[in-house]
């Protein structure tokens, strides 16, 4: 069975699953409009610029990880929806609800996900299905010491921006946070961020690390933290650094989203809070 797996720019998420799909025995192409991120073994795979595909027939499956982006759909195809982030909650909803109405079927990271869609975008329940961000085994490296600084280490791992209402403008949260003088913020950004506006001497901003050495750099801090500025979208995601930060040995550290506490339940592996300030009673090698 040949299958095809698109982004725009292919990265973390998609790259789980196509090597899942690879060690299952299938036929797995990397389709993409841009390039890959960089970092990844792509070089196992079959990677071509869907540009220049005029004919989709000869793949079984079409897994699109851009459920905004108008997908050629076509009667010898099936085309499933990978949905990591549903952009019709902040951009017009047509093009989201047009894909995802006429996919084949649609996956989605978490129930609270699915139950929108099937709500507010009129998907039928019957073709949606919810697979969690998972890790795999190449991306868990050996776990370091724990830093021995006298202070509450907690570590953000993902993307950060300064651009006005995006649910990734974190920076006013990470500088309430700073006020709690027991705290070190270490920031691993997922590119190459400009965050000079940071300055507080307790945030410490990292450099850029490969998927490869993340999950072994974050196993050196006491907690993960888990925010975003939107709720709405907090309350439905569970995203790939709930993995990273578990599989690093972590507690997470969030406000209390609902996908999360659901994912929490049986589990104990986070720690909610309201107010930053209550961070205060954090207690160091959790």
């Amino acid at each position: 069975m040949k299958i095809i797996l698109v982004q725009y720019r292919p990265a973390i998420r998609l790259y789980k699953w196509a090597v899942t799909l690879l060690e299952m025995g299938y036929d797995v192409t990397i389709g993409y409009t841009r390039e890959v991120c960089d970092g990844l073994h792509w070089n196992r795979f079959n990677t071509i610029d869907i540009n220049n595909i005029t004919d989709f027939s000869e793949y079984d499956f079409y897994i699109s990880f851009n459920p905004n982006v108008l997908i050629p759909y076509t009667d010898t195809v099936k085309v499933i929806q990978a949905v990591g982030d549903l952009k019709s909650l902040r951009n017009d909803k047509k093009i989201e609800r047009d894909n995802l109405n006429s996919s084949y079927c649609n996956v989605f990271i978490s129930d609270a996900q699915k139950e929108w869609a099937v709500d507010n975008l009129g998907v039928d329940e019957k073709k949606c299905f919810v697979l969690e961000n998972g890790i795999i085994d190449e991306l868990i490296g050996e776990k370091k010491r724990k830093l021995n600084n006298r202070k509450v280490n907690i570590v953000y791992s993902g993307t950060i921006t300064d651009k006005e209402k995006h649910h990734r403008n974190i920076i006013d949260e990470l500088k309430d946070i700073a006020k709690n003088k027991n705290i070190v913020l270490h920031i691993y950004p997922s590119y190459v961020s400009k965050l000079s506006n940071i300055t507080e001497s307790n945030i410490k901003i990292h450099k850029t690390v490969s998927p490869y050495e993340l999950v072994s750099e974050l196993s050196q801090y006491d907690y993960g933290l888990l925010i975003v500025a939107d709720d709405i979208i907090g309350n439905m995601m569970l995203p790939n650094k709930v993995t990273d930060y578990l599989s690093a040995g972590l507690k997470i550290l969030a406000k209390p989203y609902t996908q999360l506490k659901e994912f929490n339940e049986g589990k104990d592996c986070c720690i909610f809070f309201k107010e930053f300030k209550e961070l205060k009673t954090l207690k160091k090698n959790a």
